[in-house]
């Protein structure tokens, strides 16, 4: 019997490979409703433009890696919205049509962006994402971030690990921001995911009720029949533990954001000791 954070192997390498399989499958509908900025980056964008200026007061200067970057939208706001900064980006995904949907909205994109292919998930169950993630930013960075992808890791463990990992990738100083969904937080979301989490166990024979975690569901898509991704919703205690996983990091700031209740997620900025 596995116990909390210690999801079973094979179980968490086939939830990898359903979320690979829905964003290979649906890239296009995705992005298509990933166009817009989250609101809580421009706390982020604040803090690391603050970042930037003070290393570089003539011209802000950062680097970045962005894991699971999807198509773009972080780069394309940053760029954006604080255009004042020389951007030095590294894009990571493992979805290849979500890159190029938005290198091809964004044709300067590759000014100041270069993309990594990486199975991120993959790398976690498999135990060497580390070694993996340091191969498409062997040099310290100033700064990483996340957003939208901690809640398809399986297992705490796992999650903890990443976390460590993105701290690791950035120079002494640098900062760490990541997005947890706290999806069952909205009543119509958290009804619907009890529903769809019904209904892929009866649909996906590969998958039991105790194979899940506390916090671990099934969403759907678009209402598309047998359309699923494993999704995982944060809650505030686990939150602290992720914040105590990481002993060579602070945290610089915590906050919820985005959604039309503006709390849908919550963010966490480290500053690597």
């Amino acid at each position: 019997m596995w116990k909390e954070g210690d999801l079973n192997q094979q179980v968490a390498l086939q939830l990898a490979e359903l979320n690979t399989r829905f964003y290979a499958e649906q890239a296009a509908s995705f992005s298509s409703t990933r166009q817009s900025p989250w609101p809580g980056w421009r706390q982020v964008a604040d803090l690391l433009v603050d970042l930037g200026e003070r290393e570089a007061p003539m011209r802000a200067s950062v680097s970045l890696l962005d894991l699971a970057c999807g198509n773009l939208r972080f780069e394309r706001f940053l760029a954006d919205e604080r255009p004042q900064v020389d951007w030095r980006m590294v894009a990571v995904d493992n979805c290849v049509p979500l890159m190029d949907a938005g290198a091809s909205a964004d044709a300067s994109a590759g000014e100041c962006v270069a993309f990594a292919e990486l199975d991120a998930v993959g790398a976690l169950v498999r135990g060497d994402f580390a070694e993996r993630l340091d191969a498409c930013a062997p040099q310290s960075l100033d700064a990483s971030v996340s957003f939208g992808f901690l809640h398809h890791v399986p297992g705490f463990d796992r999650r903890a690990e990443l976390l460590r990992a993105l701290v690791n990738a950035v120079r002494p100083g640098g900062l760490v921001a990541v997005s947890l969904w706290r999806f069952m937080g909205n009543p119509k979301l958290a009804e619907k995911a009890r529903a769809t989490t019904e209904q892929a166990l009866r649909d996906l024979p590969w998958l039991d009720k105790g194979d899940l975690e506390h916090g671990d569901y099934i969403l759907g898509w678009q209402d598309r029949p047998g359309t699923y991704r494993y999704c995982h919703h944060f809650d505030a205690e686990e939150v602290d533990r992720l914040v105590a996983s990481v002993p060579n990091a602070q945290l610089l700031s915590r906050f919820r954001a985005d959604g039309r209740t503006d709390v849908l997620n919550e963010y966490l900025v480290l500053r690597r000791a």
